[in-house]
């Protein structure tokens, strides 16, 4: 496992394409919190509808 180091956060501002990025630790684990969080808040999104409409249903007594 690869650690970030503060080289790398140094080295960040520096790099010039997208494949320099990668080679960089920092930014992968960047990308994956990025990716976590747009996953969980799709996911939200989406199972909001389905939790709460329900919910309303019960509580309104249209069921």
């Amino acid at each position: 496992m690869r650690k970030v180091s503060v080289d790398d956060l140094a080295a960040l501002p520096k790099c010039e394409g997208f494949r320099e990025m990668l080679q960089n630790n920092l930014f992968r684990v960047l990308l994956v919190v990025i990716g976590a969080n747009i996953g969980c808040s799709i996911g939200t999104f989406l199972s909001i509808p389905n939790i709460l409409f329900p919910l309303f249903n019960k509580i309104m007594g249209f069921n």
